[in-house]
């Protein structure tokens, strides 16, 4: 009998082997890249990359995002209440 592959299983991911994917992603809701041992969590949602403490408080004190605004790359944290570009 021949073993099912990783990559054949819906929602199971394989890290043992080299994989190139070609096309299009579409992600629906943020997505969180977490080492598990850092302080902040890396976060992509609304066109900015976010460096957040807590994943479901993007806007919180301490927090760090990049992306474009009014056609720059700026990268600003959350200061007072709201974004300042640093």
């Amino acid at each position: 009998m021949g073993k099912i592959l990783a990559k054949q299983v819906q929602d199971v991911m394989d890290q043992q082997s080299d994989q190139k994917i070609k096309g299009v992603k579409i992600f629906i809701d943020k997505t969180v890249f977490d080492s598990g041992e850092e302080k902040h969590s890396v976060v992509n949602e609304h066109g900015f990359i976010y460096w957040a403490m807590n994943i479901d408080k993007l806007e919180q004190e301490g927090n760090f995002r990049m992306g474009v605004v009014k056609g720059k790359l700026v990268q600003q944290r959350f200061f007072k209440e709201d974004w300042e570009t640093i």
